[in-house]
């Protein structure tokens, strides 16, 4: 729909046929939004009924067979990647990678403040950036892409930092001043209307700044997003269904 302009009746098509075509790349987390929130209820009363060394089982196993084996099949060679890649309906036996997700979620906004290392996520979150960073510049620097496990770690690190970065906030979440609470709280139920409209307007701050000018294009892009998204908040159907 973006890249052959804005008609409605196209929408509507593409809307139909959510069921059957592929989704739009930026849109992936869609299909399995949907179906969390079909079997959560499922989902909810199982984590509320077992022990947590379960849970920390269970996301173990799935940072081992959908983090882990996965980067490991697409950073080697063909001849060794096979060996840790899932073929067809054996890859079922396994964790859904997205509701791996949806448990560590679960597991780290019940994590007591009082239990939180914050030092220990600080250093866990700085290092793993900082290897991250590093790894991606040398990879870019110096044409690396097709040497074996040359992408490996990024993908790897993302869940590790992004769980300590959390917990790093959620360390202070009640220290927080009333203005910045104020702010946050005012901003957080808009994100996932920005989310959605974000490609749009991309595309169309893109006819009037140059592509390339990555440092004009962001902040526009998100001050549009946030007005658009904040005045279509204010009508109140709107509001309701969509936002």
């Amino acid at each position: 729909m973006i890249n052959h302009g804005l008609h409605f009746s196209l929408a509507i098509y593409n809307i139909s046929m959510l069921y059957h075509q592929p989704v739009l790349t930026a849109f992936w987390f869609i299909y399995p939004l949907i179906g969390f929130y079909l079997v959560s209820p499922a989902i909810k009363a199982f984590v509320d009924n077992v022990h947590k060394s379960t849970i920390n089982y269970i996301l173990i196993l799935w940072f081992i067979t959908n983090i882990i084996l996965p980067n490991l099949a697409k950073s080697l060679p063909l001849e060794y990647g096979q060996f840790f890649d899932a073929y067809g309906f054996a890859s079922l036996i396994f964790l859904s990678k997205m509701i791996g997700y949806f448990i560590l979620g679960y597991k780290l906004s019940n994590v007591e403040n009082k239990d939180i290392n914050l030092k220990l996520h600080i250093s866990i979150f700085t290092i793993g950036m900082l290897v991250a960073i590093i790894n991606m510049y040398v990879i870019s620097r110096y044409s690396l892409q097709a040497k074996p496990l040359a992408e490996f770690l990024p993908p790897v690190l993302l869940p590790i930092i992004a769980s300590s970065l959390f917990l790093c906030f959620k360390k202070y979440e009640d220290g927080y001043s009333m203005r910045f609470q104020s702010f946050i709280e005012s901003l957080a139920p808009l994100t996932y209307g920005i989310y959605l409209s974000h490609g749009i307007v991309v595309e169309l701050v893109q006819h009037v700044i140059d592509p390339m000018n990555y440092f004009a294009v962001f902040p526009v892009v998100m001050i549009v997003c946030i007005a658009l998204v904040w005045a279509l908040s204010n009508i109140p159907f709107v509001n309701k269904y969509f936002i």
